[in-house]
């Protein structure tokens, strides 16, 4: 290549790699920088290079091979294997605070308050890289990348273009028949409000004792 010949533009896949590779060499050295405690480093530093393994993996990752029957391979037989003895339960006990995973919002920013050093390089490149539409037509083609952008931009505080939103499921509804309505109560006799005459009080009632009503003298 030849010094008037313009050096070609890194593709979205080239530009993130860079900004895993300088997430992954800028936490190791800005921790000793910052004396933190040799646990949370490990902690900070194995979450980011998880994530990198696993965008590596995503665009490396080969086709499965379909393995073709073998007539003349033996069926191995089954093996019973021993259940293993279950080891004993370790109470738990209450680790420090360095001991504990980094979380919150903006988690290595806030542990590694460092400004001007690789961290908050690569939080404005990715920034910039976010905002491009070559890098939102990847997105949309590989939707395993936004399970990977989405902690990457939890970790340094970013806020997350509508690119990476998290898809809702969509939840079929249950009920596929409207409901019955019930049918209404059928009306009485005495739903207009007239209400029966009571039965006068006396012996001339029909409820009144015999015992008490007066006898009929015959001639």
């Amino acid at each position: 290549m030849t010094e008037d010949q313009p050096l070609p533009e890194p593709t979205p896949i080239q530009r993130l790699a860079a900004i895993f590779d300088l997430l992954i060499e800028s936490t190791a050295h800005e921790s000793v920088r910052a004396r933190v405690a040799i646990p949370l480093m490990i902690m900070m530093w194995s979450r980011i290079d998880s994530l990198a393994r696993r965008f590596v993996s995503l665009f490396t990752r080969r086709q499965p091979r379909i393995p073709t029957p073998n007539p003349n391979r033996q069926t191995p037989t089954r093996q019973i294997r021993t259940s293993r003895p279950r080891p004993t339960r370790v109470p738990k006990i209450s680790r420090p605070l360095e001991h504990c995973p980094p979380g919150g919002y903006g988690w290595l920013i806030e542990n590694l308050p460092i400004r001007g050093t690789g961290i908050a390089v690569a939080r404005a490149e990715l920034e910039h890289l976010l905002t491009d539409p070559a890098m939102h037509q990847l997105i949309a083609a590989t939707p395993a990348l936004g399970r990977i952008l989405r902690p990457l931009c939890y970790a340094l505080g970013i806020e997350r273009p509508p690119q990476l939103a998290r898809p809702r499921p969509e939840i079929p509804h249950k009920r596929t028949k409207p409901r019955r309505r019930p049918e209404p109560y059928p009306r009485g006799p005495y739903a207009d409000g007239i209400l029966p005459r009571p039965t006068p009080f006396g012996p001339a009632s029909r409820f009144w004792p015999p015992w008490l009503k007066p006898a009929k003298i015959t001639a």
